[in-house]
């Protein structure tokens, strides 16, 4: 952890000088940047300092960067001296704005983007084995330090801390009885404040404990995972992606107690196998499809192509902000084109007029303006490949993860005042509060795989002659033995009627599953827009866009939308063939899926010819090779 020094209090201060013994600690971080030897040999001789005598990384030391001096263990000066390995290379001063904790993982990637940021003007093949060069030396140290003394737990420091604290003993053995009659919803909250609670008691702890460090760097150990085997494990999805009722009664650490408990389990288990191999194979799919479609995507050398069609985008929160760097947008006062930068907090909560991918007229290729200053560094790399990565990539990973965490994410029902004014909610079932009639419309009568299973998503109640519509919040099943017992559904007139007299014979009339939200949920979401026709087809191209920007931002991939503006363009096809209309109007146009993009959105028959689905390209729409109702891909060859 680091801290500024005029921000530590007198007791962090002696601790400070007690541990340093009034040896030579300070060091100018700008001074041995600028100095090749210092910058090497300081790096070599922490690095066997540490691999010498591991307890030698906790040691203080300070630094110096600019006017301000931080105080931080052997081990994050180590990391840092890692870090700024560019401004070694270009002989460029350390910015302090630059600076941040070394043992906080979560801001990793933050700074990479700042660093390409910062030396985007003159960013060339130096600068990027300058940042191959800090991956490539934080691999190797950790590696060398952890092969010599391991990475561990030791499950004392969990007794240790329980001995110390009561609460947190109490949270080891948190437990929810069935006779609770908890919602799904409110039982992962139960699960999730445990968690949080626990997760502050290991982390404020005033003791040493082996837990603390790997919390606190956010690497190594997941939280969720670790809420797991420690508190409570709480509720899993089964194979269909509904919740199970019934939560998981205790942890990993204490065992499971009944059939029941191990049984759930096994289910959550091999959903998570099913989905690792099943989901992630759809996803290589998807990125095979993506690569084959943006895979001739380049910039072009032209500075500006003189589009006059800009995307429109509402800067809704400082992410959509940060997605949007070095890309030029429409300052309709000064009829300009100015850079977005991040601190262009002024144009959060504005929609502005974008230069895009999407409305480039440029015949071949994407020109300087409209893909932004990006440009810069990615002039001589394959856009469209880049494009394709910085998208997969995360739902890919997200998937994987779910083998070692099937995670249950609940949002909480609204039920209505309606439903809950004549019925009792407990256990994933209603029950009647008074006496009433039902009547069950077969247009609320949803399809269903399962013999003797009725899936609704409303009925009507008749209550002293009064007709009262319901909409369920979620899909509802009628009790089998209602089916089994009774002659309810009226065949002349299409529905069912459960009157008051069945209504008492049963103990519950409706049951319901709560739908997990999953690990990838936005992902799937995102994966579904570009490979289905439903939206495509109801919606325009800058509704699609903005859409698919809220997704992104749903999902919390960092990309810049320019990448995602990449791939859309290469969805969108002009009647006409002629991106240099453009310059003067939006000309006719079409959306397509992927598939449908690769197949006959372009005119490159060799792309199409790579893709498997050889009958459709032969054909068209319709599929059928003796009815035409446009050219076919094939027919070009004749043109």
């Amino acid at each position: 952890m680091s801290k500024k020094i005029k921000d530590l209090n007198k007791n962090d201060l002696q601790k400070i000088n007690d541990e340093i013994s009034k040896k030579d600690i300070t060091f100018n971080l700008n001074k041995i940047i600028m100095n090749d030897n210092k910058y090497l040999n300081y790096k070599k001789k922490l690095t066997e300092e540490i691999k010498n005598n591991i307890e030698k990384r906790k040691d203080w030391v300070i630094i110096e960067i600019e006017d301000t001096c931080y105080n931080m263990n052997k081990g994050n000066f180590l990391t840092l001296l890692i870090l700024v390995n560019p401004f070694n290379e270009y002989k460029k001063e350390f910015p302090e704005k630059l600076f941040f904790d070394p043992s906080d993982i979560g801001y990793y990637e933050k700074y990479f983007d700042e660093i390409i940021d910062y030396f985007i003007d003159e960013f060339d093949i130096k600068i990027n084995k300058s940042l191959v060069k800090i991956i490539d030396e934080l691999t190797f140290v950790s590696s060398e330090v952890n092969l010599k003394y391991g990475s561990t737990i030791s499950l004392k420091s969990i007794i240790d801390i329980e001995k110390r604290n009561e609460r947190f003993r109490e949270l080891l053995h948190i437990k929810i009885n069935k006779e609770d009659n908890l919602e799904p919803d409110e039982i992962m909250n139960i699960t999730n404040e445990s968690l949080k609670e626990l997760i502050k008691i290991i982390t404020e702890d005033k003791e040493y404990n082996d837990l603390k460090n790997y919390i606190n760097s956010d690497a190594g150990i997941n939280k969720k995972q670790l809420g797991q085997v420690l508190s409570y494990i709480a509720l899993k999805p089964d194979f269909n992606e509904n919740i199970i009722p019934t939560p998981i009664n205790t942890s990993f650490a204490r065992g499971l107690n009944t059939i029941e408990e191990f049984y759930i389990n096994a289910v959550g288990a091999r959903k998570a196998l099913i989905t690792a191999h099943k989901e992630v194979k759809k996803s290589g799919y998807l990125n095979r499809k993506l690569s084959l479609l943006t895979i001739d995507e380049k910039i072009n050398d032209i500075e500006d192509c003189e589009t006059s069609q800009l995307m429109e985008l509402n800067i809704n929160n400082n992410n959509i902000l940060k997605l949007l760097r070095n890309r030029w947008f429409l300052n309709e006062k000064e009829d300009v084109y100015e850079l977005i930068t991040e601190d262009r907090n002024d144009l959060i909560g504005k929609t502005v007029k974008l230069r895009s991918p999407i409305t480039c007229a440029c015949k071949n290729g994407i020109c300087k303006t409209c893909y932004g200053e990006l440009y810069k560094i990615n002039k001589n790399t394959n856009i469209g490949m880049v494009a394709t990565l910085l998208l997969t990539s995360p739902l890919t990973q997200r998937l994987l993860s779910s083998k070692h965490l099937l995670q249950a994410i609940i949002e909480s029902i609204d039920w209505g005042t309606k439903i809950t004014k004549y019925f009792e909610i407990a256990n994933n079932q209603l029950v009647p509060k008074e006496k009433f009639d039902i009547e069950i419309h077969k247009d609320n009568i949803l399809e269903s795989e399962e013999e003797n299973e009725v899936i609704i998503d409303g009925f009507t109640i008749i209550d002293k002659n009064n007709e009262i519509e319901i909409e369920s919040p979620v899909n509802l099943i009628i009790n089998k033995e209602i089916i089994e017992d009774n002659n309810i559904f009226n065949e002349n007139k299409n529905y069912y009627t459960l009157n008051d007299k069945i209504l008492k014979e049963y103990d519950y009339i409706f049951s319901y599953l709560v739908e997990n939200n999953g690990l990838s949920n936005s992902l799937f979401k995102i994966k579904d827009l570009l490979e289905r026709n439903k939206y495509i087809s109801e919606h325009n191209i800058f509704d699609f866009y903005k859409y698919f920007t809220s997704l992104i931002d749903e999902s919390g991939i960092f990309i810049n939308l320019v990448h995602i503006e990449v791939i859309i363009k290469q969805m969108l096809y002009f009647i006409n063939n002629n991106r240099e209309e453009l310059k003067e109007k939006f000309p006719d146009y079409k959306i397509y899926n992927i598939s449908d993009s690769i197949q006959y959105g372009s005119k490159s028959i060799g792309k199409t010819l790579a893709f498997e689905y050889i009958y459709k390209q032969l054909t068209t729409d319709c599929f059928d090779s003796l009815n035409k109702k446009e050219n076919s891909l094939i027919d070009l060859l004749y043109n």
